[in-house]
């Protein structure tokens, strides 16, 4: 999805006014059905596409659609309650950075700056020379870190800021692969850093 891209945050209701500081493109004009902003309101009042906070939609450098809905919000766990979302509410992303990595890094993969997703993902850290001699971290691949399938054990539970979390090799806090050639997913932000 070079050139393009959408945002879709996960409660909704009723749609905010636009705030994005340059004017909205036509969407035929960027290779979108002209009646983009109906289909995506035609959803929400439907009940098809629920728990939508927010929509941004940019191709080619131009604003195609933004659009802002207020719903039930929850950080960790914690309910925030019913929030009207707006281009400044702060969002609990998470999960979706795995999808904005994944289209950066093919970017990065078009334009040769980044190594192929079945390049060893440790010789990409010459720095640490133990992990990359490790026997049982030679599988692992650099499309294990993008689709969280390294195999490594990670507690999600332990916030980000925490210290612990800022160790690039993981092995320093005790990390071993538990499925050698990371065959199974134990989900880890922490992949998405490498």
């Amino acid at each position: 999805m070079i050139g393009a891209g959408a945002l879709c945050v996960g409660a909704a209701t009723a749609a905010a006014a636009p705030a994005f500081s340059q004017p909205i493109a036509p969407p035929q004009d960027l290779g979108f059905a002209a009646d983009l902003a109906e289909k995506l309101d035609a959803g929400m009042r439907s009940g098809l596409l629920r728990g939508l906070h927010s929509v941004l939609v940019v191709r080619s450098g131009r604003l195609v659609l933004e659009r802002y809905f207020a719903g039930e919000d929850e950080t960790w766990g914690r309910t925030l309650g019913h929030v009207s979302f707006g281009p400044d509410t702060l969002h609990d992303l998470r999960s979706v950075t795995k999808s904005v990595v994944s289209l950066l890094y093919g970017i990065a993969l078009d334009r040769g700056l980044v190594p192929a997703p079945d390049a060893p993902l440790l010789a990409q850290f010459p720095e640490y020379p133990d992990l990359v001699a490790d026997p049982r971290r030679a599988p692992i691949k650099v499309l294990h870190a993008l689709t969280m399938t390294m195999g490594l054990e990670w507690n999600e539970q332990v916030r980000y800021t925490d210290p612990a979390k800022r160790d690039p090799d993981g092995a320093r806090q005790g990390q071993v692969p538990l499925h050698p050639g990371a065959t199974r997913c134990c989900r880890s932000r922490h992949a998405l850093d490498l």
